[in-house]
């Protein structure tokens, strides 16, 4: 993931850039899955698109939240993977948290977490 924030005075925005993701688990009959990340931030969801058929997906996509600078850097950013399924509830694959306290708005920083799978 890298992480961005910019913004003049009191309203601010924070960019999230979902990379990739290595090795995840194996959901579907036919040996992969069809991932996809929901990410929060104080309560809010943002979604990546759905990358199908792979265990090694490549998102390259950025999310955004605006709000205050004092509430964006609050709390902490929570990523949960899942396998996208058509006729059922979608799979959890795994998740990872960052402390959003680790940034400094206007400097870009990149992050890399493990996901906890589920047991």
């Amino acid at each position: 993931m890298q992480d961005e924030a910019s913004g003049d005075g009191e309203v601010g925005v924070l960019r999230v850039t979902v990379v990739c993701a290595n090795d995840l688990l194996s959901a579907d009959s036919n040996g992969f899955s069809d991932p996809f990340a929901k990410l929060y931030v104080r309560g809010k969801k943002r979604t990546t698109r759905v990358i199908y058929k792979t265990l090694n997906p490549e998102w390259g996509q950025t999310l955004e939240w605006c709000g205050k600078e004092s509430h964006l850097f609050m709390g902490s950013l929570d990523l949960k993977v899942y396998d996208f399924d058509y006729t059922s509830f979608n799979d959890f694959l795994g998740d990872a948290s960052l402390d959003l306290g680790e940034l400094r708005k206007s400097v870009p920083r990149a992050f890399q977490r493990y996901l906890t799978r589920p047991e």
